[in-house]
């Protein structure tokens, strides 16, 4: 077993599938190399929800709920399969006005799919969520 930065622990064992291919999923929590493309869209997602301004104007608001709203799910086999779609449908990005209300909501949407692949969750810390997403001086 090993325990990542957040907290978790993994064993690659038993952990579920991303695809066909037997990737583990993780969510890409412990790597910024994701080997398939569940984990690649869910890297996608952390970083830009991590370099979200810190507060967002009206007009990045709407760019932020039409981003998370209508991105495309890409897990499409496994145990996570279509689970994004499913979870965005069930709790619709809000009008969010700040960086840490859309990593908290992602953190939800992440949770429902962790659900459905039988996997624990995620406790929705922003400040242990921006240690993995963001580096402390700002850059990529």
């Amino acid at each position: 077993m090993s325990s990542n930065s957040s907290g978790n622990t993994a064993s690659s064992s038993s952990e579920p599938s991303s695809a066909a291919a037997g990737v583990p999923l993780n969510f890409s929590e412990d790597t910024n190399a994701p080997r398939d493309v569940c984990n690649a869209q869910w890297h996608l997602l952390w970083t830009v929800a991590a370099y979200t301004n810190e507060r967002l104007s009206p007009s990045e608001q709407e760019d932020v709920r039409t981003f998370f709203g209508e991105f495309p799910d890409q897990c499409r086999s496994g145990p996570a399969a279509n689970c994004y779609q499913e979870a965005v449908k069930k709790m619709p990005p809000g009008k969010f006005g700040t960086r840490r209300e859309v990593m908290s909501w992602l953190c939800m949407i992440e949770n429902e799919c962790r659900k459905k692949a039988g996997m624990p969750q995620k406790m929705p810390r922003v400040t242990n969520l921006e240690k993995r997403w963001r580096f402390a001086d700002g850059y990529l």
